[in-house]
């Protein structure tokens, strides 16, 4: 393509002489129209809300996931709370048992 350097007046544009150039058909075919009769074109706009979705899914696992860790995190002082706790239900146990053998000797012979 080549652009004639006349000019008549600085307001017109430079005049187009001869055939487009090289390649200008394939890079047209290249960019097809983007219609909904195109089934390219729908492809793609289905596989871009095939992606969002996608991203969506990923968003909420990452948030679950994060609930998680945070619950995690909190879990070793919890541990050692219901640990404690427990210790305390053994002696408590542990001491009930002590008490109902000794009453259980000093008076196992008055009955």
């Amino acid at each position: 393509m080549m652009i004639s350097q006349k000019k008549s007046s600085s307001n017109e544009e430079p005049v187009m002489d001869g055939p487009p150039a090289i390649g200008f058909r394939q890079r047209e075919k290249e960019h097809e129209p983007k219609t909904e009769t195109n089934p390219h074109h729908c492809i793609r706009k289905i596989n871009l809300v095939r992606l969002r979705l996608k991203l969506k899914e990923n968003n909420k696992n990452r948030t679950e996931v994060s609930r998680q860790l945070e619950q995690i995190s909190g879990l070793p002082s919890v541990i050692n709370e219901v640990r404690n706790r427990n210790e305390n239900i053994q002696t408590a146990q542990s001491n009930s048992l002590d008490v109902n053998l000794n009453f259980n000797e000093e008076f196992s012979g008055v009955i």
